[in-house]
């Protein structure tokens, strides 16, 4: 299962077509029961508001020792030098995220059979 921190529409159709096993959070109330799942990655959207929820997200899960992509409009800026600073193992743009998704490595996908 893939947690991912965001309210993305966009990312949200492209995880269904990929099949990838999401479990989604867009508010710091479910973060921590999120995080217990044992997620296998963390996709972070460095667009939510507040923008300190982005950050303390990444913070979180890389105290989880998961592993981190961050992604926003344009993976430049002050939230990707923030992202990179809370330990965002990836900052890239969300173009890019969905481009990416059928072939993430941190991503789990049910089972065939």
């Amino acid at each position: 299962m893939l947690l991912v921190v965001s309210r993305s529409e966009a990312l949200r159709d492209a995880a269904a077509r990929a099949e990838v096993v999401t479990f989604w959070v867009s508010e710091e109330a479910a973060l921590q029961e999120a995080l217990e799942r044992m997620p296998s990655g963390v996709l972070v959207d460095l667009n939510l508001e507040p923008a300190e929820f982005s950050i303390a997200a990444i913070e979180r899960s890389k105290q989880s020792s998961l592993p981190v992509v961050a992604f926003l409009g344009r993976p430049a800026g002050r939230q990707a030098i923030l992202a990179n600073l809370a330990g965002a193992d990836r900052v890239i743009s969300q173009e890019q995220l969905i481009e990416e998704l059928p072939t993430l490595e941190l991503v789990d996908r049910p089972d065939p059979g």
